[in-house]
């Protein structure tokens, strides 16, 4: 077969007899646009790529098993965008395939994955130990392609269903913090009012305070006023000279 074995054989470009062969090599080349998501991607995989493994029925799986798409590779320059989980999802379904087409025989080698710092906590070692977690999981059951997709649709409405209630229970948050601020805000106004009224400063248009008599007071007679309180001054020094006097 030759180069027919690797992955840039099967571009649209390529045709069997620039290769030599009479007929289409079995290579299914497919990829993801930037901005993709782990669920797109899982998505292709169960709509494009497995199904096509199981159709050809292999006698035996070869997993080239590369880590270098995990988010927190830094080789992807931050085009990578799949986590752990994901490639243990990825082993499950080969196993399945394995299990139905050929009695469970499937070869893992290791391959990219370059981010390895924090040793068995970086995201080399994670995606390295959920796969091999994944190849010693001893997986039953075999690979059903209409079980698969059905299994992926239902997860994408199950995960559209809790986005939008998210979404939901968010706006509403934000609907009863307004109406409470509101709230807040309309009874300080209440309160600035009673205050004015007690005090007896009438808020005027403009933004301008006044005094304005109260209901039922009388005018007060500032001549009276200044005139007792001339007395009381009088009064008081009279008495201080009398106590120097003594």
């Amino acid at each position: 077969m030759g180069s027919s074995h690797f992955a840039t054989t099967g571009a649209v470009a390529v045709t069997p007899s620039q290769l030599g062969l009479s007929s289409a090599p079995s290579v299914l080349n497919v990829g993801l646009p930037v901005g993709h998501t782990a669920r797109d991607w899982r998505r292709l995989l169960v709509e494009e790529v497995f199904p096509r493994v199981d159709a050809f029925k292999p006698d035996m799986i070869f997993v080239s098993a590369g880590f270098d798409a995990h988010a927190k590779d830094l080789l992807n320059h931050g085009y990578g965008v799949l986590r752990e989980e994901d490639y243990g999802w990825g082993t499950g379904c080969l196993l399945r395939i394995a299990n139905r087409r050929c009695r469970g025989r499937l070869v893992s080698v290791l391959e990219g994955g370059y981010t390895v710092q924090g040793g068995a906590a970086s995201a080399f070692a994670r995606s390295a130990l959920a796969h091999v977690n994944a190849l010693a999981s001893g997986v039953a059951r075999g690979y059903d392609a209409e079980q698969e997709a059905a299994l992926f649709r239902s997860e994408e409405a199950t995960l559209l269903e809790n986005k939008k209630a998210e979404a939901e229970a968010a706006e509403a948050k934000r609907n009863a913090d307004s109406e409470s601020k509101s709230e807040s805000l309309g009874s300080g106004a209440g309160s600035k009012r009673a205050l004015d009224r007690d005090s007896g400063v009438v808020q005027e248009a403009g933004g301008r305070s006044s005094k304005r008599r109260r209901r039922g007071e009388k005018p007060v007679d500032y001549v009276a006023l200044n005139a007792a309180m001339d007395a009381e001054t009088g009064a008081s020094a009279k008495a201080a000279k009398m106590e120097d006097d003594e």
